[in-house]
């Protein structure tokens, strides 16, 4: 069983868990930690609607991943790919 196998069952068996993962990778400083929980949570649990979270870490989370794809380059190789 893979590590993404592992995890994810484990989303998909406690919202509790679920809730603390998405915390715990809200608090990291690299944002592509925030976009695989949120994958994985999404994979497993289909989103976060059920998830008990407040409010204000719903709005937390909507800012850190709007944050996240500004910093990210949507095309990564582009800038190589046009210089050629």
């Amino acid at each position: 069983m893979k590590w993404t196998e592992v995890i994810e069952n484990d989303l998909k068996e406690s919202a509790e868990f679920a809730a603390n993962y998405l915390r715990d990778a809200l608090a990291d400083d690299e944002p592509r930690t925030l976009i695989m929980a949120l994958q994985h949570v999404a994979r497993a649990r289909g989103g976060i609607d059920d998830l008990d979270l407040s409010l204000n870490e719903r709005a937390e989370l909507a800012s850190a991943l709007s944050r996240s794809f500004a910093v990210l380059p949507v095309f990564p190789n582009m800038a190589t790919s046009l210089a050629a």
